[in-house]
């Protein structure tokens, strides 16, 4: 399926063949059509909003208290400040919080952001430069609770290879609970 050397193959193939117990993935049998029903995005996102920032006020976060993700190590909006430029992406702030409050920033002023320093210094830059506003762009993913957590390291590290497994399963158990996890995973 693919021409990579064996140290390269990416761990869901890896992955894939254990679950095979090393024959060959066999071949799609059947033509997939494209042009309805497949969509290509560059994020992982479902839905995005993007807003116009007027900056009125000198807090250097333009009133939204940021944290990283422990998941994905991403940067998310944890609250509003009122009457400060983030408090006014909306028609209130309500419908400000309510909107944004969890959400990841993905994007600002067509720049790609993925840390709390890279927003900062986004930030930074744009007070630097003197806008006036800018456009940034929001993915209302909203906070994993701490089992949903819990959940996904336990299913990444079930199907990482470096994974340790206690000697008393049985492999075949092992691999049971990794297909069981990749099928619910595809449905």
């Amino acid at each position: 399926m693919n021409d990579l050397p064996i140290d390269r193959i990416p761990p869901n193939v890896k992955h894939l063949q254990r679950v095979q117990q090393g024959d060959p993935i066999p071949a799609e049998t059947e033509d997939v059509e494209t042009s309805t029903g497949l969509n290509f995005c560059i994020h992982p996102f479902s839905k995005l909003i993007t807003k116009k920032l007027k900056s009125s006020c000198t807090d250097p976060t333009f009133g939204m208290a940021l944290a990283t993700n422990e998941l994905n190590h991403r940067v998310y909006i944890t609250s509003i400040v009122a009457k400060k430029s983030a408090s006014k992406l909306f028609a209130t702030l309500p419908a400000t919080r309510s909107k944004i409050k969890g959400a990841f920033i993905v994007e600002i002023e067509g720049v790609p952001v993925f840390t709390k320093d890279d927003t900062l210094a986004s930030f930074s830059r744009l007070r630097d430069q003197g806008s006036v506003s800018f456009s940034i762009t929001f993915a209302p993913e909203r906070k994993l609770s701490a089992k949903h957590v819990r959940t996904s390291a336990n299913e990444y590290c079930l199907l990482a290879p470096a994974t340790k497994w206690p000697d008393d399963i049985p492999t075949s158990e092992i691999n049971s609970i990794k297909s069981s996890l990749l099928l619910q995973k595809m449905i």
